[in-house]
């Protein structure tokens, strides 16, 4: 048997042989019918692939192939600055005997190697220290390691203690400390461990499940960063990039549009993570502005009143708000009218001055 590894280069679908281009010359391998849809997955994804074959090719449709016995999708792991790629049984033996993913904590682990290069290039230049919430095994630390002037990566689960210093090994500008960033105090980090740089950004593949708490966090704090660049599920990609006034926008929409202007950067295939997620994900960035692009009276009470009016979607405004925040439907008529707002209109049709207006006439 031979044992061969590199990218899917092309997959000629109706002989079901693939190639792959190993020392400067294209090899070609068949596969069955049952590891066609995983391999187009593969290929899709970008992802590097594994392979045991038969030791020597026969004529297969109109190619001289080897036949495929097993594979799998590769890892892509960085030390000393040069890129090797593991199956997942050896990146497991390299994280330590009982690693093991933790559900609890949301960690799919990206690994397609197309994909963090353009987080890290959207995320920061050399001027710029970047703090990197969840780096997992290191694969996007170690292409912000490269973009950035200095990289902060703060890592939750302490059983990653053992492979981030190999996976990050020479990348000299990037410490790693161990704690939940949701806890932490930010902004005296930043002036700790970032003195002297013009800008600061937040990069993140964040968990599904904690993706409103610490955008929310992030942006409430109003720490001295220039942009957010996270990975999110697709579908709260598409919520918090919506316009405001728009049938998909919702109360983060709105938290989001006070504090940032927001952009879809590209999306991302379940299969560019193990063990892959079941939805896809998109990368979006955040630029925070300067200036909330409204005023507020009182930014508590606008944000009170924000969660309110989106508790209840299929109600209009008034019915949402008055059983939220008690207040009396006809006090909310008068507000409305006062703005030439129809009474019927549901919280997802106002727009962010309408959200602001009508906030301000109620405190």
């Amino acid at each position: 048997m031979h044992q061969f590894s590199g990218k899917i280069r092309k997959i000629h679908t109706e002989d079901r042989v693939f190639e792959i281009l190993i020392k400067g010359k294209i090899e070609f391998f068949y596969l069955s019918r049952s590891q066609m849809k995983k391999f187009n997955m593969y290929l899709q994804a970008g992802l590097f692939v594994y392979f045991v074959c038969k030791k020597d090719p026969v004529i297969h449709g109109k190619f001289k192939a080897y036949e495929v016995i097993n594979f799998t999708k590769m890892i892509s792991i960085k030390g000393n600055r040069k890129t090797v790629y593991f199956d997942i049984n050896t990146i497991k033996k390299f994280m330590g005997e009982g690693f093991a993913f933790k559900k609890s904590m949301g960690q799919n682990f990206l690994i397609n190697p197309e994909v963090c290069p353009q987080m890290a290039a959207a995320a920061a230049d050399k001027d710029t220290a970047v703090i990197e919430i969840g780096p997992g095994i290191g694969v996007l630390t170690y292409e912000l390691s490269k973009a950035a002037g200095k990289v902060v990566a703060i890592e939750l689960d302490k059983s990653l203690q053992s492979i981030l210093p190999r996976t990050l090994s020479g990348c000299d500008n990037v410490e790693i400390i161990y704690g939940d960033a949701m806890k932490m105090d930010l902004n005296a980090l930043i002036a700790e461990k970032f003195e002297g740089y013009k800008k600061v950004a937040v990069c993140a593949n964040l968990p599904y499940y904690i993706t409103s708490p610490i955008i929310t966090m992030l942006l409430e704090s109003r720490l001295p960063i220039d942009n957010i660049t996270v990975m999110v599920q697709k579908e709260a990609a598409e919520r918090i990039c919506a316009k405001v006034g728009s049938r998909d926008s919702g109360a983060l929409t709105v938290c989001v549009n006070y504090y940032a202007e927001s952009e879809i950067l590209f999306g991302v295939d379940s299969g560019s993570f193990m063990p892959p997620p079941k939805v896809d994900s998109a990368v979006i960035q955040l630029h925070v502005r300067k200036n909330p692009p409204v005023k507020v009276n009182d930014e508590a009470f606008f944000f009170k009143f924000i969660k309110a009016c989106f508790a209840q979607r299929r109600k209009t405004f008034i019915n949402t708000v008055s059983n939220t925040l008690h207040i009396e439907k006809d006090i909310l008529k008068q507000v409305l009218s006062s703005l030439n707002i129809n009474e019927t209109v549901r919280s997802e049709q106002l727009t962010m001055e309408n959200l602001a207006d009508i906030a301000n006439k109620l405190k």
